[in-house]
């Protein structure tokens, strides 16, 4: 019976371990940003050559790691997307929407991209630096933080209680290449960035401002 059971849960644990190879899961957390900003930084420093960014305003990112940006440019290509917050429509943004599921003031998450375009201006506008931003027109499903071959990653849900509904307080996975995960993430982040139809670049007047 000793050698049936763990037969038995050896092989259960053996599927288990076989899911997350496949998808390429390496742990998760339940807060994402300040929480786990030393996992980030670990990441970061090792960095040689893809960052790749995506969310609503990222506010807590411009927040932590503004000064840093530079930095990351000259060691690995940087690329960001933040939502578009004239899209789909500039009265009924995704945007606007996401501000009332977080019981945000109005038009909080469209200033907060607003000053990530006006802060970052000397790095995006300047071709000599890799460091890369666009205007997502999609609707946003997910949080991504892609750092060459391991991406942080969350969705977006809403929440309810004393927990707070801000975007900080979502679970955050990692997963790393190769795996499905990873490699569907970084096609998700593709097609966005390289479709005309899907993202724009921040030079719109309109959204710079704010009109």
């Amino acid at each position: 019976m000793i050698v049936f059971g763990w037969i038995m849960f050896s092989e259960e644990d053996a599927e288990r371990r076989k899911a997350i190879d496949e998808f390429g899961f390496v742990t998760a957390f339940p807060h994402r940003s300040i929480q786990i900003k030393q996992e980030y930084e670990t990441r970061i420093a090792r960095a040689e050559h893809q960052i790749d960014i995506m969310g609503f305003g990222l506010n807590a990112l411009r927040e932590d790691f503004s000064e840093k940006f530079q930095e990351w440019a000259n060691r690995a290509e940087v690329r960001v997307l933040l939502v578009d917050p004239h899209s789909p429509h500039p009265e009924h943004s995704f945007t606007s929407l996401r501000d009332r599921e977080e019981r945000n003031n109005a038009r909080k998450t469209d200033d907060e991209i607003r000053r990530f375009i006006e802060e970052t201006r000397h790095l995006w506008s300047d071709p000599s630096i890799r460091f890369y931003l666009r205007l997502a027109t999609t609707l946003p499903s997910v949080n991504m933080f892609r750092i060459d071959d391991e991406s942080f990653w969350g969705p977006y849900l809403i929440m309810s209680g004393k927990s707070g509904r801000a975007s900080r307080n979502l679970p955050t996975m990692i997963v790393k290449r190769p795996g499905y995960m990873y490699e569907r993430l970084a096609d998700h982040f593709e097609e966005i960035w390289s479709n005309d139809d899907l993202s724009s670049s921040p030079e719109r007047s309109d959204v710079q401002h704010g009109t």
